[in-house]
Parts: structure tokens; sequence; C-alpha cells
């Protein structure tokens, strides 16, 4: 076996022994700017974890606009329309802009089911209360044979139901129940500006512990019959009339709560703030000692 050296050239070897060595510190003449990195490193996790801990907990949704679904099958008011939410704490401010070519004319109910808390119904299909226009709008029920059965989205319940009707101008909010009878609802008036309408209501109101919740629409028959149309502010399938919608989504209002395991991770985020602050001050304390 012949074995083959390898040689490094002559200029190589020059730069690598003339090269100066690099200069070695001593931590103990570099503590004050360690101690100035650390105590640095400190004040920016305790800047990040405040910032994530605002941003999780905000106390207002803001203004939200949703736009109709474009049908005109009740005379366009509400499919060629709008809906504007935002709140002021626990009060949440609404304004329906009406769409159509009369929007002023219009006579319609319009039914707002809302989804607050867990649980809830899918359908319109249990409730059987015709005991007044607003009830029966909401129930989609007139009488025996006459029922506009109305099918909710995927992962809605709802929970409570607010209608409004130029006739009365008033405003109803009604607690689900099925049944023949829903419970007294809570009667509020309205601004009826022509165009638009105008009306607030308390989040507690809807059963929302917080600036948060979901919705989907449907608008009715100015005869207070549950004859049901194809508007809304979402998309509806189905036949109007006494038949079968369905709807295809949901809207959301605001930001949903915070859920206790975010809260667990700030917990811990918070003790790594913690635990930063402490070594930092340990390490001011040995170095002091140095």
């Amino acid at each position: 076996m012949v074995a083959t050296v390898f040689r490094l050239p002559k200029k190589y070897l020059k730069q690598r022994l003339t090269r100066p060595a690099k200069t070695c510190y001593n931590i103990t003449q570099s503590k004050d700017d360690y101690l100035m990195r650390t105590d640095k490193l400190s004040v920016h996790v305790l800047i990040i974890g405040l910032v994530c801990f605002s941003l999780l907990h905000i106390s207002t949704a803001g203004v939200y606009t949703y736009y109709g679904n474009g049908d005109g099958s009740g005379g366009g008011a509400i499919g060629n329309g709008s809906l504007t939410l935002s709140d002021s704490g626990s009060t949440v401010h609404a304004t329906v802009a009406l769409g159509g070519s009369s929007p002023s004319f219009f006579q319609n109910y319009l039914v707002l089911y809302i989804d607050s808390r867990p649980g809830g119904f899918t359908d319109t299909s249990r409730f059987y209360d015709n005991s007044s226009a607003f009830a029966s709008t909401v129930s989609g029920y007139a009488s025996f044979g006459s029922r506009a059965t109305a099918k909710f989205a995927p992962n809605f319940g709802a929970d409570y139901a607010i209608v409004l009707s130029r006739n009365a101008p008033t405003m109803r909010i009604y607690e689900l129940a099925a049944g023949p009878t829903l419970p007294d609802p809570k009667s509020v008036t309205f601004t009826d500006n022509g165009s638009s309408w105008q009306f607030n209501f308390d989040l507690n109101d809807v059963g929302a512990s917080g600036p948060y919740f979901k919705f989907q629409s449907t608008a009715t028959s100015s005869l207070g019959t549950a004859y049901r149309y194809l508007e809304s502010y979402e998309t509806l399938t189905g036949t109007k009339g006494f038949d079968t919608v369905t709807f295809g989504n949901f809207n959301t209002f605001g930001v949903e709560a915070v859920p206790e395991t975010t809260n667990a991770a700030l917990a811990v985020f918070g003790g790594l703030v913690l635990t930063v602050g402490v070594g930092s001050r340990v390490r001011r304390y040995l170095f002091g000692k140095a």
C-alpha cells in the first residue's frame, strides 16, 4: 500500500501562524453589559406578554356590516339591504338599511335568530306559538298545514329571536322554547327613518355573557302568517311560502371569549415572565458579590 501525504501550501501555513488569536474575555470584565442584556430581555418578554393579554381581552366588539343575499322575493328590502352592528360595552346598536325599490313601504317582518350559548335549536319545527303575529313569525307556524320551517346552518343552535315590524313599530325579543307557548317577550320600540331602522338591545337580553354571538336572519309576510321569503343576510335555499328553507351559513358579531385553555397558557406565560425577572435579579446579586 502506498501512503499519500498531502502538504498544505506554505503561504496558507504562514497566514495561519501569523493571524492574531481571538481575545477571550473574563465574564467578570463585562458583567455590566451582561446584566444590561438580561434586563432588556426581561423587559421585552414582559411587553410581549402584556400585548398578547390585551389583545385577547377586548371589551368591545367593534363595528360589523352584513349585506343581504341579493334575493328579492319579498321586495328586496332585506336581500338588497344591509345590517350594521356595533356595541358600547353591554349594549348592541343596530341599523337596518333597507334596500329594494320602495324601502319606505317595506311592511314585512325581520327575524334575527341568535345563538349565544351552547345547545339551542337546530330548526324551527318544534315551535307552535301562533298567539300573535310576532310569535307566529318566530315559530314559522300559522296553523295546522301552514308551517314555514327554517333549518339552521351546521354549528348553529338558536337560543333567542329578535323580531321587528314596521306595522307596530316595535321590536320583541323572545327566548326560544319548544311547544305551543313561547316565554313572554321583551318589547322595545325602535326608530323608523323610512329607508332604515335603528334599534338597541342589551347583550343580557339575548343571553350573551360578552360581546359575541352568532345569528341568522329571515323575512316573513307583513300579514304575520309566517309565510317566509328567501331574503336574508346569509345564504338561504329552498322554496318561499309555507315550505322549508335551509341556511348555508351564519354570521358572527364580535370576538369569541378567550377559552380556559388560553387563560391557562397566559398564566404559564406570566410565570415565565416572573421567572426571567427573578433570574435577572439573582444574577445581579451574584455578580455584585463577585
